[in-house]
């Protein structure tokens, strides 16, 4: 008895922590290290590493022109090694994104890629050059932005998709080349390209990007946009940039702390001495799970949530699941569009009708269109809807197992009734399962289809797979398991 009740203290802890991670990591972040000994200011690179070993961070990422470059390969060649000869000083692992002094032939990215050892999972074309990682609980990516038009649109596009697809409740994006420069580069860079620099911008709003670190101008400068740092890092080497009001003219790196949900931040010079420092905290991640334990009227807001029912299927209202499949509710939103297969945000207020939480939905803003919706969980007949959560989310009436009610699933069997004119059918897979109709099975609807999506109803007696949404109704004080069809497709005779 002792050792069960050690090992439920356990996961308990353990789960306490999973929910509000209190634990400690760090970074640090440099660029522009060129200078005269064989491209490289290897004097000041080389302290700034020693400062930055000092620091015990976990990794290092370093923002472009490591080196002064050449428009002979082989130059570059051995320029990129002199500095990987101080930056592989470091006592811990570095990721590099590429300046435009390394870009200066049409064989300069395919060197680089023979220097570092980067992650392969960027846009076609782009790899190793672009790319994405995620450390603790942070997500980065990588940018070059040595390419703009055509080709800086697929970095764009795919980083859309990248940021849609992390979790992680600290973001943070690194490329060269300020968005919106302060110094010798206002007006070039992407602030010569004012349409992109604003969706650059946008895709890292909506996906709550909370910092941009880049170098190029050879200062140090921090400032906000909407709701983004922009740090300029930009010298821990190459020549400094003097007389720009309103930034520091001083050889620096900058070190990052993550504990939990919060973020300090401090800049350094190259004696180690600080020049600035300012902190901010992200919000803890709000799932579909949490929101349930919470009474109706509560005001709530769920981000990157999956589509699994749309407004293009159902009418007035549409179903969210969250990526594990651990959770579904279903949103009331008359007016508003939610698609099949989208990654959506939404805000609201809970409410329970006919049984069943749902959300009151007062904004719904798609941040991508390209989800992959889970794959619908199989179960029997007898476990559609499940047993009580708590007070607010009471089970199906006889329910047993978990409360799985807004989440996409799936049954079988034999269909036992067929009545086209409130547009239901039962399907009995063996279970016997009686919600007091008279009819063997589970009840399945189809009579609150969008405006143009039809089903067509199986035939009585044929063997059927039908996926849907586990939801219910009321009758009395019953409340009886429904399973809630979107589409023909959910509906397979066999």
């Amino acid at each position: 008895m002792l050792r069960r009740l050690s090992v439920v203290a356990l996961v308990v802890a353990l789960l306490s922590a999973a929910a509000c991670p209190s634990f400690g990591w760090k970074f640090a972040s440099m660029a522009d290290s060129r200078g005269s000994d064989n491209g490289v200011n290897t004097t000041v690179f080389a302290n700034i590493v020693n400062l930055i070993n000092a620091e015990n961070v976990d990794f290092v990422i370093f923002q472009g022109d490591a080196v002064t470059g050449s428009a002979t390969d082989s130059k570059l060649s051995s320029q990129m090694d002199t500095w990987l000869g101080v930056i592989n000083n470091l006592n811990c692992p570095w990721y590099y994104c590429p300046g435009n002094h390394e870009i200066q032939t049409a064989a300069a990215e395919n060197i680089l890629r023979t220097k570092v050892d980067q992650p392969l999972n960027g846009p076609a074309g782009h790899e190793e050059i672009v790319y994405s990682f995620d450390y603790q609980n942070a997500h980065f990516a990588s940018l070059n932005s040595n390419h703009y038009g055509e080709v800086h649109k697929v970095q764009r596009t795919w980083l859309a998709s990248d940021l849609a697809a992390t979790r992680q409740p600290h973001v943070f994006v690194m490329a060269h080349e300020p968005a919106y420069p302060v110094g010798p580069h206002i007006g070039g860079s992407l602030d010569a390209y004012p349409s992109e620099r604003d969706d650059f911008w946008n895709i890292m709003s909506n996906n709550d990007v909370g910092m941009y670190f880049c170098g190029h101008e050879h200062l140090y400068a921090r400032s906000k946009q909407g709701s983004i740092y922009q740090v300029i890092n930009g010298t821990c080497g190459a020549p400094i940039s003097t007389g720009v009001p309103g930034t520091i003219a001083q050889y620096h790196y900058v070190v990052v702390e993550i504990n939990g949900y919060n973020v300090q931040c401090t800049a350094k010079n190259d004696s180690g001495g600080v020049i600035d420092s300012w902190s901010y905290a992200v919000e803890p991640p709000t799932s579909i799970s949490s929101i349930k334990m919470f009474p109706n009227n509560t005001s709530v807001s769920l981000k990157k949530q999956i589509v699994t029912a749309g407004t293009d299927q159902l009418a007035s209202t549409f179903y969210i699941e969250e990526p594990n499949r651990a959770a579904g509710i279903k949103v009331y939103a008359p007016s508003k569009t939610a698609a099949y297969g989208s990654l959506v945000n939404v805000t609201g207020t809970l409410t329970t009708s006919v049984g069943e939480r749902a959300i009151n939905c007062s904004t719904v803003a798609t941040v991508s269109t390209t989800a992959t919706v889970p794959d619908p969980l199989g179960m029997l007949t007898r476990e559609v809807g499940g047993g009580s959560l708590n007070e607010y989310n009471p089970g199906v009436t006889g329910g047993v197992g978990a409360l799985n009610t807004g989440l996409l699933i799936e049954v079988w069997g034999r269909v036992t009734y067929l009545d086209t004119t409130t547009r239901r059918f039962y399907v009995d897979d063996g279970c016997g399962l009686q919600d007091g109709s008279g009819y063997t099975g589970l009840w399945v609807s189809y009579s609150s289809l969008a405006t143009g999506n039809t089903v067509d109803p199986p035939a009585w007696n044929a063997y059927v797979i039908v996926t849907g949404i586990s939801s219910r109704r009321t009758s009395g004080s019953n409340v009886i398991p429904v399973l809630r069809v979107r589409r023909q497709a959910d509906i397979v005779s066999f």
